[in-house]
């Protein structure tokens, strides 16, 4: 399984790396901005992209659109790792096209299998 993770706070990357590395059958690509993700997702194929809800450059609802209006990445689900638990906040998630969510702080032990719970495999 290939997954795409954005968020602009390099502890959380690498707590993500060391927690998704646990498991063989995850390829993970890290990114630090929404900007890098929409080039990445463009240029190679993901199973699932997981994305931050608040990055400075280009937040993540704005980058889940940009995700879902290009036909080479709409139809990779698009998880919300995140802090924003508001039903306001989730409801604009969920209207750019979010699959789901996972609240931040997340438990490194779990995060990979809640994570993959809404992937779908690469074609």
């Amino acid at each position: 399984m290939r997954i795409l993770a954005a968020d602009d706070e390099a502890d959380v990357r690498l707590l993500l790396e060391l927690a998704l590395g646990m498991r063989p059958d995850i390829a993970l690509t890290v990114v630090s901005s929404g900007r890098d993700a929409v080039d990445r997702a463009r240029d190679d194929r993901f199973d699932l992209i997981v994305l931050d809800g608040m990055m400075p450059d280009l937040a993540g609802a704005a980058t889940c659109r940009l995700l879902k209006s290009d036909p080479r990445t709409a139809d990779i689900p698009v998880v919300f790792l995140t802090a924003l638990t508001s039903a306001s906040a989730r409801a604009e998630l969920r209207a750019a096209g979010a699959a789901g969510f996972v609240t931040k702080p997340f438990d490194p032990f779990t995060v990979a299998a809640e994570l993959t719970a809404f992937a779908t495999p690469a074609t």
